[in-house]
């Protein structure tokens, strides 16, 4: 439900911004005819602000820097509250119950 929020808030943000999609990731402003790709506006657009790029993705194995256990991260939110990215993993018993911050794990080569 997030991701569909925070799309059609950029949505209307292009909208009331004067910028139309034109194709191929481009946008044109249509006061002043001036064009951008659609990365570079949502950069700007405030909506996205709150979003960096994510240091794991789901189904990446990762290990856990405090014991070393080797993990599968299941999902991926963004903590608002502490501007991060909680990547969360199965327990021994296949239970989603564990998260952990981006500096708390480190990539593997599988």
């Amino acid at each position: 439900m997030t991701l569909e929020k925070e799309l059609l808030d950029f949505t209307n943000w292009l909208y009331d911004n004067n910028w139309k999609l034109v194709g191929d990731g481009k946008c044109l402003n249509t006061e002043t005819k001036q064009f951008s790709s659609i990365n570079e506006l949502a950069i700007q657009s405030e909506t996205f602000l709150d979003y960096y790029p994510q240091d794991f993705q789901v189904g990446e194995i990762v290990r856990v820097k405090d014991g070393g256990d080797k993990v599968k991260i299941t999902r991926v939110d963004y903590n608002k509250y502490q501007l991060e990215y909680q990547y969360w993993y199965d327990d021994e018993e296949g239970e989603e119950n564990w998260y952990g911050f981006g500096d708390e794990f480190e990539k593997t080569e599988n």
